[in-house]
């Protein structure tokens, strides 16, 4: 009889990995139709420029790896590229805020392409639906068994990871080149590696340096690996990247340190008239962008980026006196929505990170998988308010909140309640 159960749930849980596998084909093949169906990956105008993120900070990594420019986070090297391409010295330029791992990885598609900007686009297409691929493997054959068989709960999870990979912002982040997929992915891969020792360490730690492209990503990366104890996989992937300054400092002058922590301080910040976002602060639906019209783009700017620096400050506080590692999911939640709802500029698009915490939750069944799935409804409508014409900043922000506060809520340890159990590592063979 026991044999049968075993059997049964072998077969329940193939099954269940097939329906993802199919649904997560259809996600894929839809982005890819937009990826294909990108006519010109930048656009150029007489007075400024307007093209893919992703195609802009490849133009300046590839410049920078080809040794044409010094510091890729200067606005002389930023003017100085894309006149090289468009043949125009434009006035003002696009904040660049890109880790030096991403800088590096951007302008190797350039290298790797030729120049080619379609080509680069489509690899980094490819290779960032890769890493997703990666983790969601990773994070799912590191859960509990009884997380991953064919019920409800498994349903519920496959649908709101395919739902989320089909809302409106998830597709606009394809169209931007945006690395929202990547850092989905590179998540899950941590957590997974949190989840269960057996995942190897050199992927673990390929994932963080991924993270490490934005703070926005990388806080609730060291919120995992600080309150799991993971020393050395911290260790290693501060070394590497410690080893990469090095490297950039060495080829371009160390003083390119502080022009990419400059370029970060001025998201904080009001900018000057030859530098410019992606779309205005005002019309960003982040705490900054509801404050300034009614006390102003400087003190907006202020107390948003305080409040978003000392919350992350005692998140991770909180996660090294943390003696359960196991209740640690608040802690990330609370960390993704620093970046998403507190940052003083974030897009929109990065919503989608908050399916992370959803997943789990939804896991964790009974009555806060409910509380999980019903918060999941509501992030999708944010992902979703370009599609249903919600246009009004606060409205976006509002449900922002609301939505976070809801997966907060399904996330909160409570006495009794169950929790993921991690997978341990198989036993050596004796």
């Amino acid at each position: 009889m026991e044999m049968h159960i075993k059997d049964t749930e072998q077969v329940r849980g193939i099954g269940f990995h097939r329906l993802i596998l199919c649904a997560l084909l259809v996600a894929f093949g839809l982005h890819l139709t937009v990826a294909l169906r990108l006519s010109d990956p930048l656009v150029l105008y007489d007075n400024y420029s307007i093209g893919q993120d992703f195609t802009y900070h490849s133009l300046i990594g590839g410049a920078f790896l080809r040794g044409e420019i010094r510091d890729p986070w200067a606005f002389e090297s930023a003017q100085q590229t894309i006149e090289k391409i468009g043949g125009i010295r434009y006035s003002q330029m696009m904040l660049v805020g890109l880790g030096p791992v991403g800088m590096v990885l951007y302008g190797a598609y350039a290298l790797l392409t030729s120049g080619s900007l379609r080509g680069a686009y489509l690899m980094w297409f490819l290779g960032s639906f890769g890493v997703l691929a990666v983790g969601i493997v990773t994070l799912m054959r590191s859960m509990p068994c009884r997380a991953t068989e064919l019920s409800t709960r498994g349903l519920c999870l496959g649908a709101l990871l395919v739902l989320l990979l089909l809302s409106e912002n998830a597709l606009e982040a394809t169209m931007l080149g945006q690395s929202t997929s990547l850092a989905l992915g590179a998540l899950f891969t941590v957590w997974g590696g949190m989840l269960s020792r057996s995942v190897p360490v050199p992927i673990v730690v390929f994932a963080v340096l991924l993270l490490s492209m934005k703070p926005l990503y990388l806080l609730p990366a060291l919120v995992l690996l600080v309150s799991a104890r993971r020393w050395w996989i911290l260790t290693v992937s501060l070394s590497l990247l410690a080893i990469l300054w090095l490297v950039m400092g060495l080829a371009g002058g160390f003083d390119i340190v502080a022009s990419y922590v400059r370029a970060l301080i001025q998201y904080g910040q009001p900018l000057p008239d030859r530098l410019t976002l992606g779309a205005p602060r005002e019309s960003s639906a982040t705490l900054a962008g509801i404050l300034m019209p009614s006390i102003g783009e400087g003190p907006a700017l202020m107390f948003s980026s305080a409040v978003a620096s000392l919350l992350s400050g005692v998140i991770l506080w909180r996660a090294l006196r943390l003696q359960d590692p196991q209740r640690s999911l608040p802690l990330i939640t609370l960390s993704l929505v620093i970046g998403i709802v507190l940052a003083p500029y974030v897009g929109n698009y990065e919503g989608v990170l908050l399916g992370l915490p959803l997943l789990l939750g939804i896991a964790l069944g009974g009555m806060r998988g409910s509380i999980a799935f019903t918060a999941s409804l509501l992030v999708l409508l944010v992902q979703n308010t370009p599609l249903l014409g919600i246009g009004s900043p606060s409205l976006v922000w509002a449900l922002k909140v609301v939505a976070a506060l809801a997966v907060f809520i399904a996330v909160y340890p409570c006495s009794g309640a169950p929790r993921l159990a991690t997978r341990p590592s198989p036993s050596p063979a004796r």
